[in-house]
């Protein structure tokens, strides 16, 4: 098994990201899980979070899980272009 490190965590919920539209920390242990990984629901959701803050995604709850997806980048521009004046 390998160990579980934040990088392959990232790989997984962007994977999921290009796939879906979004990911769940379930859904990222699963993966995870898949490809060899020993990963618990806890560091998963733990390292899921930190990523989110550092990458700014965007997350909901669905009262069980966190539900992440990547910034929506035309309101991200469209932000930043009128914020600069």
């Amino acid at each position: 098994m390998k160990d579980l490190n934040k990088k392959a965590v990232q790989a997984a919920a962007e994977f999921l990201f290009e796939h879906n539209g979004h990911s769940s920390s379930l859904e990222v242990k699963m993966l995870l899980r898949d490809q060899g990984y020993f990963a618990l629901q806890s560091e998963v959701s733990d390292l899921l979070w930190e990523l989110c803050q550092e990458l700014d995604w965007e997350h909901d709850c669905n009262g069980v899980f966190r539900i992440y997806r990547p910034q929506n980048i035309d309101q991200k521009i469209m932000y930043l272009l009128f914020s600069a004046n």
